[in-house]
């Protein structure tokens, strides 16, 4: 019985995750207009950023998360600025090309 209560917990957790990449997915969608592959890769970065200044420059867990999230939302807006506002008047294909 402890083993079912294990995997329901961790396919809860592995559900929640993804219910919270394609709400990324639909909230860009809706307001772009464009299927952004890259919400991942940039998800990842923020994370890699957080975990960088935990590990290996001693800073705590909150200001941490803090500054991956402030990456990852710099990257974002410049993802926005110089790769998709250029090509809001090209088809939609080659926005989505952009974005891989």
């Amino acid at each position: 019985m402890e083993e079912v209560i294990r995997f329901a917990l961790l396919g809860f957790g592995v559900g929640a995750l993804y219910a919270l990449a394609s709400q990324g997915l639909i909230v860009i969608y809706r307001g772009s207009g464009v299927l952004n592959f890259a919400l991942g890769a940039i998800g990842m970065a923020g994370a890699y950023v957080e975990w960088e200044l935990t590990t290996n420059y001693g800073w705590k867990f909150a200001p941490a998360l803090l500054m991956g999230v402030a990456c990852a939302a710099a990257i974002g807006a410049l993802t926005h600025l110089l790769i998709m506002r250029p090509l809001r008047h090209v088809s939609p294909l080659v926005r989505v090309i952009a974005t891989l």
